[in-house]
């Protein structure tokens, strides 16, 4: 059982069309800097209007009951933890050695 972290949740944000389902039952949209979801008949200047709200992934990963992406549910909420379902691909993370290092296997001294 995975448990998604803050720097998953910028992942997901990075790639796109993930949405979220808040446990107060409000629904937002990851992006790469954080959740942000839309509140309605917000008053500003003493005017009613759509406000759109950002919370950065510390704050947000606590009140997130679940977390799709294009409709397929990647992750859900257990027992106080926001863990990966089965439709959740983990990315490759890249050694530190094949990081823009090139090495010559053929080099002799």
């Amino acid at each position: 059982m995975y448990e998604l972290t803050m720097n998953d949740l910028r992942r997901l944000g990075k790639k796109g069309n993930a949405t979220v389902l808040l446990v107060n039952g409000k629904r937002g949209e990851l992006r790469p800097d954080g959740l942000y979801y839309t509140r309605h008949n917000a008053i500003i200047g003493g005017v009613y209007t759509d406000a759109k709200f950002r919370i950065d992934f510390q704050r947000a990963i606590a009140k997130i009951k679940h977390v799709r992406v294009a409709d397929k549910l990647v992750a859900k909420r257990s027992s106080q933890k926001l863990v990966a379902t089965s439709l959740y691909e983990f990315a490759k993370v890249p050694d530190q050695a094949d990081k823009g290092v090139q090495r010559n296997e053929n080099h002799h001294d």
